[in-house]
C-alpha cells in the first residue's frame, strides 16, 4: 500500500530537520528520510548517540548543534532512519527500509542531502592509509576513533583546521600539516571587512584554531606542491615541495581535504538544472529564492544547493517549508513573506561570510593543478587520468562519452567521486568551460541494492488502484 503525505524530505541534517520542524509547526505532514541509522547529517553525526553526543570535547558549535537537533527530533517529527531512497517517479518516492521497499506519494519533495568531501586525486591517493579529513572526523564523532601513529593533514579549508584543533584537544597531534592553499593576501581579507566584522566570533574561532596549531608546535608547510603519497601495501611517506624546498615525511596515515561540494546525485538524477559555481569550483542545482529547483515542487536546501555551512542550513529549510505551506494554502503570501524576511537576513549574512571563506580557501590541487597522467581518477573502475585524456583525443566531448570509451564513472558511485575530475580533465583538453562540459547523469538506484530488496517493491498496478 502506498502512503500519502504533504512533503517528503530526504536528509535529516540541520536543513532537513529544520524544514520538517517548520512544516510540523504549520500543521503540515511530512516524512523525514535518512539512509543513516540516526539523524544529524555529516555535521552532527553521532549527535543522538555517538561518543561525544553530550560532550564539549568537539567544541561548542558541535555541542550546541547536537542539542538543537535532539530537541527538534524529539518534538514529534516523523523521522525514518536507515531509509535509503531507491527511486523517485513523478510524485512517488520509493525507499528501502530494513530490506523492504516502501513508497510515499507526495506533492512536495525536499532534497537536503548535504555535501560530500571534494575528491583530491594525487599520486598515491588510492593507497591504504589515505583517507579524507571528513571521513576521519565522522569516525571520531560516531565511534570516538582518533588517528594512531604518525599522520599528517594535507590540503586546506576550515574543516581541516577544525579537525586539527579537535585532535589536539583529544591528545592525538598530527605530525605536520601540509598546506596546499596559497596564503590569502591581506587585501583580500580587507575586501571582506564588513562580513568579517559581522562574524567576528567566527573569525576569532578560526584564529583560535591557528593559535592552537602553533602552540602545539605542529610544523606547517605552506604552499605545498608536487605532492606524492608513497608506499607499497600501505602508506609509508609523503613527498612534496614547499617554499622551493623538497620534503619527505615518514607517515602511517595521510588525511586529505580541500573543501566540500554539494551532494547533487539526487538532483542530477531528477533532471534538475545545474549551474557551475566558479567561486566554489563545483556544480550546484539552480534554485529560486525559496529553494525550489527547475523541477516544480522539488526543493534543494542546505549545502546540497550550494555550500553555506551548518549555520545557514536551518534558514534555507524554513524558507522551503514556508513556500510549501503557501502552495498548500496554509499561509497567505503576505504571511509567508513576513515570516521569510528574518530567514533571508540570516542567509544573506552567512552568504557574505562564505564569500570570504571561498576566497581564502580556494582548492588548489583538486580543482586547479593538472592531474598527473598516472593518477587513478575513477577508483571504482581503476581508470587513470591519461585514459580519460586519450578518450578525449578519440572524440569524447563529455562525461557520458568518456564513460562509454573508458568505463570511467560506470562503477557503484556513478561518478560521485570521479565526476568533478573527469569534467575538469575534459575541459582542460578541449578548452571548454566546465559548465559547457557538464556532469555525469546518474540513474536510480544511486547505490547498490540486492535483488531480494527489489523483489519486495509493491506492485505498481496495486499502487495505482490505491491512488484511485
Amino acid at each position: 500500500m502506498i502512503e500519502t503525505v504533504d512533503a517528503v524530505i530526504i536528509g535529516a541534517g540541520p536543513a532537513g530537520a529544520a524544514a520538517a520542524a517548520s512544516l510540523r509547526e504549520l500543521g503540515i505532514a511530512s516524512v523525514l528520510l535518512d539512509e543513516r541509522p540516526e539523524a544529524g547529517g555529516n555535521i552532527y553525526r553521532g549527535a543522538l548517540g555517538g561518543a561525544f553526543a553530550r560532550s564539549m570535547s568537539l567544541g561548542k558549535d558541535y555541542a550546541s548543534g547536537a542539542a538543537w537537533l535532539r530537541e527538534a527530533i524529539s518534538s514529534g517529527l516523523d523521522v525514518r532512519p536507515s531509509s535509503a531512497v531507491s527511486r523517485i517517479d513523478a510524485d512517488v518516492v520509493s525507499y528501502d527500509s530494513g530490506g523492504t521497499i516502501r513508497r510515499l506519494r507526495t506533492r512536495h519533495l525536499v532534497l537536503a542531502t548535504g555535501a560530500i568531501e571534494r575528491a583530491m586525486p594525487l599520486p598515491g591517493w588510492t593507497l591504504p592509509g589515505v583517507m579524507g579529513v571528513g571521513a576521519a572526523q565522522l569516525l571520531m564523532k560516531q565511534s570516538g576513533l582518533v588517528p594512531d601513529g604518525r599522520y599528517v593533514l594535507c590540503g586546506n579549508g576550515p574543516l581541516l583546521l577544525l579537525l586539527a584543533k579537535q585532535l589536539i584537544d583529544l591528545g592525538a597531534l598530527p605530525a605536520a600539516i601540509v598546506e596546499t592553499g596559497r596564503r590569502t593576501p591581506i587585501r583580500t581579507a580587507f575586501s571582506h571587512g564588513p562580513a568579517l566584522l559581522e562574524h567576528r566570533a567566527s573569525v576569532a574561532k578560526g584564529l583560535g584554531f591557528l593559535a592552537a596549531i602553533r602552540q602545539a608546535g605542529i610544523p606547517v608547510y605552506r604552499d605545498a606542491r608536487s605532492i606524492r603519497v608513497e608506499g607499497d601495501a600501505r602508506v609509508r611517506a609523503i613527498r612534496f615541495t614547499s617554499a622551493g624546498q623538497a620534503h619527505e615525511l615518514a607517515v602511517d596515515l595521510v588525511l586529505c581535504h580541500e573543501g566540500i561540494v554539494p551532494n547533487i546525485q539526487l538532483s542530477l538524477t531528477l533532471g534538475c538544472a545545474h549551474d557551475w559555481d566558479d567561486a566554489q569550483a563545483s556544480f550546484r542545482p539552480r534554485v529560486d529564492a525559496w529553494g525550489e529547483t527547475s523541477r516544480p515542487g522539488t526543493f534543494a536546501i542546505g549545502d546540497c544547493a550550494g555550500i553555506l555551512g551548518a549555520a545557514a542550513a536551518p534558514h534555507s529549510g524554513r524558507l522551503a517549508a514556508l513556500a510549501i505551506a503557501s502552495a498548500l494554502d496554509r499561509l497567505r503570501p503576505a504571511q509567508r513573506d513576513q515570516l521569510a524576511s528574518l530567514e533571508r537576513r540570516h542567509l544573506l549574512s552567512e552568504r557574505r561570510f562564505r564569500h570570504f571563506l571561498d576566497d581564502a580557501y580556494r582548492p588548489a590541487l583538486s580543482a586547479q593543478s593538472p592531474i598527473a597522467d598516472e593518477v587513478v581518477v575513477c577508483r571504482c573502475e581503476r581508470i587513470a587520468a591519461n585514459e580519460v585524456r586519450a578518450a578525449v583525443r578519440d572524440g569524447a566531448r563529455g562525461p557520458a562519452q568518456a564513460k562509454v570509451f573508458t568505463r570511467c564513472g560506470m562503477g557503484p558511485c556513478q561518478g560521485r567521486v570521479c565526476g568533478p575530475a573527469v569534467t575538469r580533465i575534459i575541459a582542460e583538453e578541449t578548452g571548454q568551460s566546465r559548465e559547457e562540459i557538464g556532469n555525469y547523469h546518474p540513474r536510480f538506484p544511486l547505490k547498490p541494492m540486492v535483488l531480494a530488496e527489489l523483489a519486495t517493491a509493491p506492485d505498481e498496478e496495486a499502487d495505482h488502484a490505491d491512488a484511485a
